[in-house]
C-alpha cells in the first residue's frame, strides 16, 4: 500500500496549483520535474505510483494528511 512517506519520495505536490512533479526519474514518460499523471476521459487526472493508478486528489489527500479518504464515509 502506497504510504505518505513513500509518495513524498517520488513526487512532489503544489497545493497552490493542484500538480503533482517528479522528483525522482521512473520511467521514459515520468521524468525528475515533469509535471505528473494525465488526464481520463472522466477529467480526473490520473497518475501512475508503485504500479498502481490513483487519482490525483486522492494522492494529494494522501499527500496532506498522511491517509488515504475513505470514500464510503460520508
Amino acid at each position: 500500500m502506497l504510504t505518505q512517506t513513500k509518495l513524498k519520495e517520488v513526487l512532489h505536490y503544489a497545493p497552490e496549483t493542484g500538480d503533482f512533479t517528479w522528483l525522482k526519474a521512473v520511467g521514459s514518460r515520468a521524468q525528475v520535474g515533469c509535471l505528473a499523471g494525465c488526464s481520463s476521459s472522466h477529467g480526473y487526472t490520473r497518475i501512475i505510483v508503485c504500479g498502481t493508478e490513483y487519482k490525483a486528489h486522492r494522492l494529494a489527500w494522501l499527500y496532506t494528511y498522511g491517509v488515504f479518504l475513505d470514500k464510503h464515509k460520508p
